[in-house]
């Protein structure tokens, strides 16, 4: 939790700075675009459920917008990342009946 003395990282923050920082550091920051939530210290300071940093962790891995689903997917849509939410990796290779001096396997409609 932040507290009135700094902890390491947290001074380097704009949540120290601006909680903690002087006036010029204070000045550096832009002013938010809607009221701050009265708790938004706490939270800051709240660490993520499991849950939560799963989902965080899927998003950064797989480069998909973090959020609920519904909004993630229109982001998605808009961003053109609806490939975030497919398979990974490359696909199966598949068999084909084996005709004289064809190939064997096919990639999605690619000889391979």
């Amino acid at each position: 939790l932040l507290t009135s003395e700094p902890r390491a990282g947290t001074r380097w923050s704009s949540l120290w700075a601006l909680e903690q920082g002087q006036p010029k550091q204070r000045d550096l920051l832009s002013q938010w675009p809607l009221p701050r939530p009265a708790d938004w210290l706490d939270r800051v300071n709240t660490p993520e459920t499991a849950e939560e940093l799963a989902a965080v962790r899927v998003s950064a891995k797989r480069g998909r917008p973090y959020g609920q689903d519904a909004w993630q997917r229109q982001t998605a849509r808009l961003l053109g990342l609806e490939a975030t939410f497919g398979p990974q990796g490359r696909p199966r290779k598949r068999s084909v009946p084996a005709v004289a001096g064809t190939e064997v396997g096919v990639r999605d409609g690619n000889e391979s």
